[in-house]
């Protein structure tokens, strides 16, 4: 998207830290789907997380291996659960090991994991994944990672926490009703224990803990 509502099916690539880039089109096989994010693993294999825009088509995972000129769906991430399947993200800690996340469908988050490239996924079993509030979702590209724990937030300002590359989650509250609009806010975490969040009010949090507890500090000259 580019802020006006359209969705745009395209890639961009720099092999100079930036200086320049080479741009390309995603093609997915319908303009009614819309990336929602993207984890490139080398030069030329990279995996975007799709979502529907319109009824009638399914999202999921595909995948490039020849720097986007060619995408594959890769179908084991199935996706297909009626009109509740919506993917969020996706993300690989090497070129075997990786999560994707999508909203509840059939009553729980709808996350899968593979070990070898997403040649096969697995979804997570609900036993595994603490149940949805109420009208509970996830965003897409709304997380944060590091070494195998890897953190997404929802929209009742609540993030859901994996330690073993997706396999096992808890959940969390945390001082925001929402992790978006104007109730929202943005996560950083450092390590696995310290992270902050920068609320849209201006707020700031503190975990020491993995985000288990958040405890709000004033910046030190700041009145509110």
């Amino acid at each position: 998207g580019d802020g006006s509502g359209d969705f745009y099916q395209q890639w961009g690539r720099s092999l100079d830290g930036g200086e320049t880039w080479s741009v390309g089109n995603i093609d997915i096989g319908s303009t009614d789907l819309a990336i929602g994010d993207i984890c490139a693993i080398n030069a030329t294999t990279a995996y975007i997380a799709a979502f529907p825009n319109a009824a009638g088509v399914t999202g999921g995972i595909w995948i490039t291996t020849d720097a986007g000129a060619s995408w594959q769906r890769q179908n084991t991430a199935s996706f297909n659960t009626g009109t509740d399947s919506f993917t969020n993200i996706v993300h690989f800690w090497d070129a075997n090991k990786g999560v994707t996340m999508g909203d509840p469908a059939s009553g729980y988050f709808e996350i899968y994991t593979t070990t070898n490239g997403g040649t096969n996924w697995t979804r997570v079993p609900s036993a595994n994944i603490p149940v949805p509030l109420d009208g509970e979702y996830g965003y897409t590209h709304n997380f944060e990672k590091y070494n195998n724990v890897l953190w997404f937030q929802t929209n009742k300002g609540r993030i859901y926490k994996s330690v073993d590359f997706g396999a096992n989650w808890t959940v969390y509250d945390t001082p925001l009703t929402d992790w978006s609009g104007d109730a929202g806010g943005g996560l950083a975490m450092k390590d696995e224990n310290n992270g902050i969040i920068v609320a849209r009010d201006f707020r700031f949090f503190r975990t020491t803990n993995g985000g288990t507890t958040w405890v709000e500090e004033i910046p030190q000259g700041y009145c509110r």
